[in-house]
């Protein structure tokens, strides 16, 4: 970790650095995400099966945060499989990272109640009522209704483009379709 991004005092700088690299659909989280999409068209049950039966797993007093987290993706799941192809991966990476929270507070959940250690109850509560509803409220708001209308807006707001097909980005940087910053010769 850098110890100049500590510095920062407001989300601005990460918003600009995002609004260049989102655009670039590599890496692994987005892989990942992608294959989760692939993975829910050829069996649109597969996802929310896994995530009930993580659900299952959980401590009782669990269910409430894991059940609200199991309603967001479903109703994420449902929206993507209504949306047209090209704004299915508008929210892939949201649905992805929800799913694997939720994944994540299912198993600590399950571990604090197999050790009774205070400090294991303390890191599953933490995980429940903290982590888990950050990535459900991340997936609510990136799933309400995204288009591809909706996905071309947030791109032109995060790049100019202008009237002769030049695009710049935020920071003022010639930039190619994909958000790449372009050599200057």
């Amino acid at each position: 970790v850098s110890t100049q991004s500590t510095g920062e005092d407001s989300g601005v700088p990460r918003l600009l650095r995002d609004a260049q690299v989102l655009p670039i659909w590599e890496g692994t989280t987005n892989v990942l995400a992608l294959d989760l999409l692939r993975v829910a068209s050829r069996d649109a049950t597969a996802v929310a099966d896994f995530v009930a039966r993580s659900s299952a797993r959980a401590a009782e007093s669990a269910q409430a945060p894991l059940r609200r987290a199991q309603v967001a993706i479903e109703q994420a799941l449902a929206q993507i499989a209504a949306a047209s192809p090209s704004a299915a991966p508008a929210s892939a990476r949201a649905l992805a990272m929800c799913v694997g929270a939720h994944y994540a507070a299912a198993l600590v959940s399950e571990a604090a109640l197999a050790s009774g250690a205070r400090a294991d109850a303390f890191v599953a509560q933490r995980w429940l009522d903290v982590l888990l509803p950050t990535f459900v409220r991340e997936l609510e708001w990136q799933n309400t209704n995204v288009t591809s209308a909706d996905v071309d807006t947030l791109r032109s707001v995060a790049f100019d483009i202008a009237d002769n097909g030049t695009v710049r980005s935020c920071a003022g940087q010639d930039v190619d379709a994909r958000g790449r910053q372009r050599p200057r010769f």
